[in-house]
């Protein structure tokens, strides 16, 4: 894995015995919009959790107004059939609420 954020989330995951994570952070401007950073780190962390069959089941950006899911930008290919998750051409659907 090479260390790093990567390596210290699945230590983390492997400690709590997960089988899935769900990722979120906030971004201070307000704007849940992803950035090419959050995509990559998203990606970075799917690779790194799947070597030890952890899935990552979501990633929420929190910002003014509802929250940003990676997940309906369909950025979750099972196999990881790209190597960045690429925006949409339609608007991605946001959730309304965390449950």
């Amino acid at each position: 894995m090479g260390g790093g954020i990567s390596a210290e989330v699945a230590k983390k995951a492997l400690h709590h015995n997960a089988a899935a994570v769900i990722f979120a952070h906030n971004h201070p401007s307000g704007i849940s919009e992803p950035s090419q950073a959050d995509r990559h780190i998203t990606d970075k962390l799917k690779q790194a959790l799947a070597l030890f069959d952890i899935r990552v089941l979501d990633h929420f950006i929190i910002g003014d107004g509802p929250p940003y899911s990676l997940r309906s930008m369909d950025c979750f290919k099972e196999v990881y059939q790209t190597k960045y998750c690429l925006k949409p051409s339609s608007p991605a659907r946001r959730y309304n609420r965390i449950f």
